[in-house]
């Protein structure tokens, strides 16, 4: 009886509190995110349950069981130390015992001011005013806005339009019509809506989410020369290319044009939190300087210039600057180069349209793109141990600057495997 009544009790709770007994599967981390949360670029009616991560280290993340896999992505391109690197990580604790945040409009504090001294140092001098954000379509979004109230500031209004991206690869030998038609277009765009482009928008040398493709310095130079010409500002999105991904500090070292507005976040702080900057010149500065607020930028975020993130970006920038960062990301360009050659010796046409910049990697899997078979290389690099996500068909590596050439080498022997069974 007393045990009947027990049962009543617990039922009646379970109902009142809308209580959920979990099943096993239920409880897992991965079952109840399934539950609960929506993923983004993702096809959540097939994808699979996502893989739990408990830790990470170096470059590596592991799961619940403690298996490795080693982040060759960066997770996301944000990770350039490897992670949990006790020196940013002792930073950021610092920090958060001292300042955590504070509003940023009407204040400021050390270190958002240091990290822009800091960063100042490796800047051109023409780029001299820092806009925080908190992410890289923030600080693009920022830039746009900057360019267009900076006409409008002046009393211009304007429309935009499109040029298409000349995407080269090693032994593409239809690269130079490629650019010489981007170009007419540019230029033919120039001719038709004179003084009604407010700026020219481009990832510099790579672009990043629309599949790693690359295009050649030389025609960056040109696009921008051209937009100097017609008095059109010019904005760099290095959200993924900056700090050392192409070799150098930052895309545009590679160039001899400066632009007008520098989008910079990802790997600002090492890939420990969200933060970015809109970097751009005296001359857009001043225009939005009035007696009024009719000319202010009136824009910004809650966690603008965030004091634990710009600690933690100042000590990624120090980081990187040491000859001992240099020289791994030398070694993995070469470590890099030396394995994509290998995998088109073993791969032959499977593999196309490789191509490399510094520490980015990129190659397409012959034939269409296949949403199953994107899902199948997810699948089966994880269970190698191997953490990639390709764009479509193209699979590409991004690796942070912990990983060393064995482990790069040992990736590319698992790619090529993986590739000649599909």
């Amino acid at each position: 009886m007393r045990d009947i009544y027990a049962r009543r009790l617990w039922q009646r709770f379970v109902s009142k509190n809308k209580l959920r007994i979990l099943t096993r599967q239920e409880s897992t981390l991965s079952g109840r995110d399934k539950k609960l949360i929506w993923h983004p670029f993702s096809q959540e009616k097939t994808a699979a349950e996502p893989i739990a991560i408990r830790r990470a280290q170096g470059s590596y993340v592991y799961d619940e069981a403690d298996r490795p896999y080693l982040d060759l992505v960066s997770s996301w391109w944000v990770n350039i130390h490897g992670h949990a690197h006790p020196e940013i990580a002792n930073t950021i604790y610092k920090q958060a015992l001292t300042l955590d945040h504070v509003i940023f409009a009407g204040f400021t504090h050390e270190p958002a001011v240091t990290l822009c001294e800091s960063l100042a140092t490796i800047f051109p001098p023409k780029l001299s005013r820092y806009f925080f954000s908190d992410n890289g379509s923030t600080t693009v979004e920022i830039a746009l806005k900057m360019a267009y109230q900076y006409w409008w500031n002046e009393k211009f209004f304007f429309d935009s339009l499109l040029v298409p991206f000349p995407a080269t690869w090693n032994e593409d030998v239809d690269v130079v019509k490629k650019e010489v038609e981007a170009i007419s277009l540019f230029q033919s765009h120039l001719e038709k809506n004179s003084k009604k482009i407010a700026a020219v928008i481009l990832e510099p040398l790579v672009q990043g989410a629309s599949g790693m493709r690359m295009c050649r310095n030389t025609f960056v130079d040109q696009v921008v020369e051209i937009a100097r010409e017609n008095g059109i500002l010019v904005i760099f999105d290095e959200v993924m290319t900056g700090f050392g991904r192409t070799g150098s500090l930052f895309a545009f070292n590679q160039l001899t044009q400066v632009p007008d507005f520098l989008c910079i976040s990802k790997g600002i702080t090492g890939g420990f939190l969200p933060l970015a900057l809109t970097v751009t010149t005296d001359k857009i500065y001043n225009t939005f300087l009035a007696d009024s607020f009719s000319k202010a930028f009136a824009h910004g975020h809650s966690y603008t210039a965030n004091p634990i993130a710009c600690s933690a970006a100042i000590k990624s920038l120090e980081i990187l600057q040491r000859p001992q960062t240099r020289n791994a990301i030398t070694k993995i360009s070469e470590a890099h180069a030396q394995g994509l050659a290998q995998l088109k010796k073993k791969c032959g046409n499977i593999v196309q349209n490789t191509r490399q910049l510094g520490t980015i990697v990129a190659f397409e899997i012959s034939g269409t793109y296949n949403f199953d078979l994107n899902l199948k290389l997810k699948k089966i690099f994880a269970m190698e141990g191997l953490l990639l996500r390709p764009i479509g068909n193209t699979l590409y590596l991004l690796p942070p600057y912990s990983t060393t050439p064995e482990e790069i080498e040992s990736a590319y022997q698992i790619i090529s495997s993986v590739i000649l069974k599909l």
